[in-house]
Order: structure tokens, then sequence, then C-alpha cells
């Protein structure tokens, strides 16, 4: 399971991603932090949904979008973006039909969002709304108007653009339970 660590830059193991808050009595509560989870995570770790614990992750329609174009590639990235795809499928029948609202997938939720990319601040920061990295830059902005909202991506440039701009960024790493896993099909001996 992966879990985000405070001040870290990749999601590791030991503890789960809550920020910690005063409640209106003056103690402590948790609030789970929102994950918005870029493609280049998903083609790494196709099935990272069911891994990471105790987060919301919210997946921008553009990492949909950006999977579907990916699917048809025959190599390795195809083959994940194809498995994504389905993960996302089963849990998106499973749950209704629809990941319009967070539906729960062990102890975190998933859903897919549709609108909440802040446009507008993106041009503020000279930024192509056109290119799919800075929309799904502009949805985590989006959420981290509702919360603590880290962007998760093995894209260093990404992580960087999102960092500058005011968002917790962080590198997503396959537990070595998900790595060590032996991959379906053909093999040659």
């Amino acid at each position: 399971m992966t879990d985000l660590l405070p001040g870290s830059s990749t999601l590791s193991t030991p503890e789960p991603p809550f920020v910690k808050v005063s409640s209106a009595n003056g103690s402590p509560t948790r609030v789970r932090t929102r994950v918005v989870v870029d493609t280049s995570v998903l083609i790494a770790d196709p099935v990272c949904i069911d891994t990471i614990d105790d987060s919301d992750l919210v997946i921008p329609l553009t990492v949909i979008e950006e999977l579907d174009g990916l699917k048809r590639r025959p190599d390795d990235v195809g083959r994940a973006a194809r498995a994504a795809l389905r993960r996302l499928e089963e849990l998106r029948m499973a749950n209704g039909g629809t990941l319009a609202e967070p539906a729960d997938n062990g102890s975190s939720t998933v859903r897919i969002e549709i609108n909440g990319i802040q446009r507008h601040r993106l041009r503020e920061y000279g930024l192509d709304d056109a290119i799919a990295d800075n929309r799904i830059i502009g949805a985590a902005l989006g959420q981290a108007e509702r919360g603590p909202t880290t962007m998760l991506s093995n894209d260093a440039g990404l992580r960087i653009k999102a960092a500058h701009l005011g968002l917790a960024a962080a590198e997503h790493l396959p537990t070595r339970r998900h790595r060590d896993t032996v991959a379906a099909g053909w093999s040659t001996i």
C-alpha cells in the first residue's frame, strides 16, 4: 500500500496522508488529502488506484482522454493504458455506472473530475490551457480550493510546474508487492 508522507516528494508506505487541522472545539481532526492522479502514474502503475490508501483520488477527465489515446499502442505503454482503463471501468460499473461522485475503493475513494479546471488561473500564470498537462494542473488547482491536495505525477516537468504554482507535488513509486507480481500474457523462455 502507498501513502503520502508529509514533506516527501514520493509516495511511500508508513504514514497515511492526513493533514491535521483544528476543529471548532480546538481539538485536532484528520482531513484526508485529495490526490490528483496524472496519466504518467497510471501508465507506470495501472492499478495504483487500488494501492494508494486513505486518500480521495481524483482523476481529471483529461487523463481518461490521454489513456484512451494511448491504448492503441502495441507496446507496454498501450498495455498499461488498457489495464488502467479496464480497472477504472470495473470500478465505474461496481458503483452504479459513474465515477462522477466519489466511489469507495478500499480505504480510498476514486472519482473522475469533469469540471473544476481553473483555466483563468492557468492563463494568469501564462500556461496554455490547450495543453493536457496544464489542464491536469488546472484540475489540481481547483481541488486545492476545497482542501489539502497533492498532484501525483511521474512527469518531472509537471511536478515542477505544479509546485511552482503552490501545489504539493509528489512522484509515485509502485509498491514492491505490485512490482513483484507476474505479468499476464505470453512469455518466451
